[in-house]
């Protein structure tokens, strides 16, 4: 019976607020006051995360996220991650909390090059508690650190499960500002006219000053990128 009403309730959300846009601060209200939002909705979702995904495009605030993650359980944020996408939820702004990383997927890889770039920029240490192993299946090993190798992109593994907690004692917040283009929300107002505007160029910029050779953009990017006249 609850399944049933939690059904009516998703629906009649979905069709009334189909057309209107929405902050993170209204739709968290609107989950906290979902009766049985949280019971499983098929195997990737619960009531509350298929009403998120429906409404993600109407969000017109997307840095403020967290005010939708945070009253979440474990369980619901890794179904959205799952569906949405980490590069459509995360905000470099507000890096702190768990992750758990596979390299063979594209966007986690982009992550975990971010974690890397911040964890030199913020002075540490930045990374607590970081285990690898090479698939769900192999061996945990605890108190890993990254190899140097992984600190240069021709030698950055396609795969590994990476898990840490991000806990910087310094914060950068330009540092952080400049890898904004890497996701898909928008920067803070305040922050543009601090910081000015990001764009990729000031993104990679942040690499030519860490002792690091990796990149969010991949050598057919850059290629398609070029000016005709570099090309020659």
């Amino acid at each position: 019976m609850n399944d049933i009403i939690a059904e009516r309730i998703l629906e009649f959300l979905e069709n009334t607020l189909a057309g209107r846009y929405l902050t993170c601060a209204q739709l968290a209200m609107i989950l906290d006051r979902f009766p049985d939002g949280n019971l499983e909705y098929g195997e990737y979702g619960t009531y509350r995360v298929m009403l998120i995904i429906s409404l993600f495009p109407n969000i017109v605030d997307l840095i403020n996220i967290d005010m939708i993650l945070k009253d979440l359980s474990a369980n619901e944020v890794a179904m959205l991650i799952y569906r949405v996408g980490w590069l459509n939820l995360f905000n470099p702004m507000k890096i702190e909390g768990f992750y758990t990383l596979n390299l063979r997927r594209w966007e986690e890889k982009q992550m975990f090059r971010l974690l890397i770039v911040l964890n030199f920029i913020e002075i540490g240490p930045n990374w607590h508690n970081a285990s690898y192993q090479f698939d769900m299946n192999s061996e945990i090993q605890s108190d890993w650190n990254v190899p140097t190798t992984w600190l240069v992109e021709p030698t950055l593994p396609n795969e590994g499960i990476i898990s840490l907690k991000y806990t910087p004692e310094f914060f950068d917040l330009a540092a952080r500002h400049a890898l904004m283009p890497v996701v898909l929300s928008e920067a803070y107002r305040e922050d543009y006219i601090r910081y000015g505007k990001p764009t990729i160029d000031s993104t990679e910029a942040l690499f030519e000053k860490l002792p690091i050779q990796l990149s969010f953009v991949s050598d057919v990017q850059k290629k398609l990128c070029m000016k005709p006249s570099d090309k020659k």
